[in-house]
């Protein structure tokens, strides 16, 4: 059986809406995560999950993109419905360059780049290690 290890933030951005970590989105990431390591064996490696999903509990509502494996876990706050998930992921993958500084700092209001990017980012991934 397959031993839930512990995700690490590889990436997380302050939303540009509220100056704050995107806790809707972080949730449900939460429970994305909870439930494949609940399905133990039968969410092998190769199983991964994504699509848009309609948040609330933030001062805004908005659409959030999410891509979801064993090995890693992507959300990207505030896109359009019919965001391309794969260049998010992709763009993510490269630690936030295009959207501002890799250090997960805010993109520029007003900026050609703010229209297309995401309000907010969180990367997690996947370590083997186990927490104690």
């Amino acid at each position: 059986m397959n031993r839930p290890g512990a995700d690490r933030t590889i990436l997380c951005t302050r939303c540009r809406h509220t100056d704050a970590p995107c806790h809707p989105g972080f949730e449900l990431i939460r429970r994305l995560r909870a439930a494949m390591d609940a399905a133990g064996d039968a969410v092998g490696d190769r199983f991964e999950v994504s699509g848009t999903a309609a948040v609330t509990g933030c001062t805004r509502a908005c659409t959030v993109a999410y891509r979801g494996s064993r090995g890693a876990m992507f959300l990207f706050g505030d896109v359009d419905p019919d965001a391309d998930i794969d260049a998010l992921v992709a763009t993510a993958r490269t630690k936030g360059q295009g959207w501002g500084d890799a250090g997960g700092g805010l993109v520029e209001p007003g900026s050609p780049v703010c229209e297309q990017a995401p309000a907010a980012v969180l990367v997690l991934e996947r370590t083997d290690a186990v927490l104690q």
